[in-house]
């Protein structure tokens, strides 16, 4: 297991929101599994002959900055996992409005080089998380032995 691996295997899931990673799985969807897939609307869902979930399409992805949520997180040492949701919106800036369709992807590990700056500042933000938990907890240690010493 790479340091890559155990870090995020530490912070348990990483959430991105980026349209570059979204690219990125496109792009590399002929190594990529697809564990489920489905559009939200009922009428789409029921008429895949007229509405295929092709998610070898970018145009099936194809949304606003903002509208996708990838949720990645270990799946063994060979593949990640990502649940991807993706979001209709109605400008820019995303402004969410309803679910477009969700998926659940097995994806190889090598993929991680592609999220890693992502899991390195996240990762360092839980270490600076614990560091500061670490000196509260510290700080509460040394006020209560102060307190016992002044007062007896």
């Amino acid at each position: 297991m790479t340091k890559l691996q155990k870090k995020l295997k530490i912070l348990g899931t990483i959430t991105l929101y980026n349209w570059s990673v979204v690219r990125h799985i496109v792009e590399n969807m002929d190594s990529i599994e697809v564990i489920e897939s489905k559009w939200a609307e009922k009428f789409k869902r029921d008429h895949l002959d007229m509405y295929p979930l092709d998610l070898h399409k970018i145009r099936t992805w194809s949304t606003f900055e903002g509208c996708s949520t990838l949720i990645f997180k270990n799946l063994n040492s060979r593949f990640i996992e990502c649940d991807a949701i993706i979001w209709n919106g109605d400008n820019l800036n995303g402004h969410r409005q309803n679910v477009r369709f969700t998926a659940t992807l097995k994806i190889p590990i090598k993929f991680l080089s592609k999220i890693k700056q992502n899991i390195e500042s996240k990762f360092e933000y839980h270490c600076e998380n614990k560091y500061d938990k670490h000196l509260e907890d510290k700080k509460r240690r040394w006020i209560r032995s102060y307190e016992k010493k002044i007062l007896e």
